[in-house]
C-alpha cells in the first residue's frame, strides 16, 4: 500500500478516527472512510428547507407548506396563500412552480404603491423642507453680500475720490477702507498725538464746558498745517524729499529706516520696492493708513528721529507756507519748536 509515497503494510499504519464537523460534513456508516461535505442545497421557490446536516448523516430536506395552495415567502419567513389578495408578480411566478395557477391580473396600482412607502412619503417631505429652508437663507445671505458690495463700492469710490493716492495700496485696499473708516470714527476729524498731549496738559478745560470743546475742535478742523498731507505739498518739495530718502541708506537715514519708524516691517519694504517706487509707495500707504493722523506735523518728528536735516528744513517751509494761508490760533511756530527741540537734544 502506498502511503506518503512510501510502502506500508497495514500492521503499519494507525487509523485514527474524529467525529465530523457539523454543518460542515458527514458520514452515514462508521467506516474509516472520509468525511463527505454537506453540499449546498437549494429549494425551489415557495418550499422551505428543514432540518440540518448533521455528522451522523445530511438531514436537511424541502418541504412545502402544510396548507395546500400556500408557498413559503423566504422575506417574510413564513407561509402565505397563493389567492388573488396583494397578489404580486413574485407571486403569481413562485405560486405558478407550485402548481397553483392565479386567474387574475395584478393591478397597476398595487405595483405602484409597492414602489411608494408611508415612510418614503414623509422622508420625501422632509428633505423638502429641508432645501426649502437652505433655499431661503441662500437668497437672504446673496441678498445681505450684494448690500454690502454696493455700500463698498459707493465707499471705494469716495475715497478714490477724495484719496486718489490710495489705489497705489490694492494689495491692502479693503484693509485700507476699513482702517480709515474706524480711524474716523474713533478720533476727532484732525486728531494728532500733539493734540493729546495738549489736552491732557490744559487744566482750564472743565467737563462742562462742552461747548467750549466743540468750538475749539471745529478751529483745529479747520487748521491748514494740521490738514496738511504729505502729496499735498508743492511738487518740488515732493521730489526732492523722495529722492533725498533714496540716499544714505547704508548709514541708516534712507527710506528703509523711515519705514521702520512708520511701523511698516522689512517685507512691506520689499513690496515697495517691486515697481522701483519705494518712496512714493511707502508715503500713499502711510498717509492712507490714517488720514488724520498721518500728515506732514507727525512726518517732521520721524524725520528729526531720522535725523535728514536737509528733508527736516523742506518740510518746516511747507508748515510755515500753511501757517501763512491759515492764520489760525492752533497753528504751531515750526521755527521756534525745533529751537527748543535742539536744545533739548543738546542737554541729553
Amino acid at each position: 500500500m502506498q502511503c506518503n509515497g512510501q510502502n506500508v503494510t497495514k500492521s503499519e499504519l494507525k487509523v485514527e478516527c474524529v467525529w465530523c464537523v457539523a454543518g460542515v460534513n458527514y458520514s452515514a456508516e462508521h467506516t474509516v472512510s472520509r468525511c463527505q461535505p454537506c453540499l449546498p442545497e437549494r429549494c425551489i421557490d415557495g418550499e422551505k428547507m428543514e432540518g440540518k446536516c448533521e455528522p451522523s448523516g445530511d438531514k436537511r430536506t424541502c418541504e412545502r407548506c402544510e396548507l395546500e395552495k400556500w408557498y413559503y415567502n423566504n422575506t417574510q419567513k413564513t407561509c402565505l396563500p397563493c389567492d388573488c389578495q396583494n397578489v404580486t408578480v413574485e407571486m403569481k411566478r413562485i405560486c405558478s412552480g407550485l402548481g397553483v395557477t392565479l386567474q387574475c391580473d395584478v393591478p397597476t396600482r398595487v405595483s405602484t404603491n409597492t414602489t411608494s412607502s408611508p415612510s418614503s412619503d414623509a422622508t420625501r417631505s422632509v428633505w423638502k423642507t429641508t432645501y426649502t429652508i437652505i433655499a431661503i437663507i441662500a437668497v437672504c445671505i446673496l441678498s445681505l453680500l450684494l448690500l454690502y458690495s454696493c455700500c463698498v463700492t459707493r465707499r471705494v469710490k469716495k475715497l478714490k475720490h477724495d484719496h486718489p493716492h490710495l489705489s497705489v495700496c490694492s494689495k491692502e485696499w479693503f484693509c485700507q477702507i476699513f482702517i480709515f473708516k474706524n480711524a474716523t470714527r474713533s478720533r476727532p476729524p484732525s486728531y494728532t498725538p500733539r493734540d493729546a498731549h495738549a489736552q491732557n496738559g490744559n487744566a482750564s478745560l472743565k467737563q462742562g464746558d462742552s461747548q467750549e470743546n466743540i468750538k475749539l475742535l471745529s478751529k483745529i478742523t479747520e487748521c491748514e498745517q494740521r490738514k496738511l498731507k504729505f502729496f499735498d505739498m508743492n511738487s518740488e518739495t515732493v521730489r526732492k524729499i523722495l529722492q533725498a530718502l533714496k540716499q544714505n541708506i547704508d548709514t541708516g537715514m534712507g527710506y528703509p529706516t523711515l519705514a521702520g519708524l512708520m511701523g511698516f516691517s522689512a517685507n512691506r519694504v520689499k513690496e515697495f520696492e517691486e515697481d522701483g517706487k519705494p518712496c512714493r509707495n511707502m508715503f500713499e500707504c502711510w498717509s492712507n493708513l490714517d488720514t488724520t493722523a498721518n500728515n506732514v506735523l507727525k512726518l517732521k518728528d520721524l524725520v528729526v528721529k531720522l535725523k535728514r536735516d536737509d528733508i527736516l528744513e523742506l518740510l518746516k517751509s511747507e508748515l510755515e507756507k500753511a501757517k501763512e494761508r491759515c492764520h489760525c490760533p492752533n497753528c504751531l511756530d515750526i521755527r521756534v519748536n525745533q529751537v527748543s527741540l535742539n536744545q533739548g537734544q543738546n542737554h541729553c
